[in-house]
């Protein structure tokens, strides 16, 4: 999620899911990081959605992949996610979605994730 222009350390996580991570996530935004923290065991082979708002790059860039992994008691190694289909990554997850609701430079963008 690099080249964003949201500066904020901490950013509002919307969506059905959002409880399950105490409505809040760490951003840093040289790395596009976001990093989740669960309250609670997040429910197996079930759908958690997300979604975050950031400001998009001022000018054009390359689309980026946004990673994902697991880290505490259940580590799950770093992968991709996918835009284009249903799909497997790995053993241990199962991605759904992940969506923009607009790519426009300097446009506020709502990231959502389905996982």
């Amino acid at each position: 999620l690099t080249g964003s222009q949201t500066w904020a350390s901490q950013l509002a996580v919307l969506g059905a899911g959002a409880a399950v991570v105490g409505n809040t996530a760490a951003w840093t935004q040289a790395s596009g990081q976001l990093v989740l923290t669960t309250g609670s065991e997040v429910p197996a082979l079930s759908s958690t959605n997300i979604s975050i708002v950031v400001t998009n790059p001022a000018r054009p860039q390359p689309a980026v992949t946004p990673m994902i992994s697991c880290s505490g008691t259940v580590k799950i190694g770093t992968t991709a996610m996918s835009t284009a289909m249903l799909g497997g990554a790995g053993a241990d997850w199962v991605i759904k979605t992940n969506s923009e609701s607009n790519a426009s430079p300097g446009a506020y963008n709502t990231l959502s994730f389905v996982i």
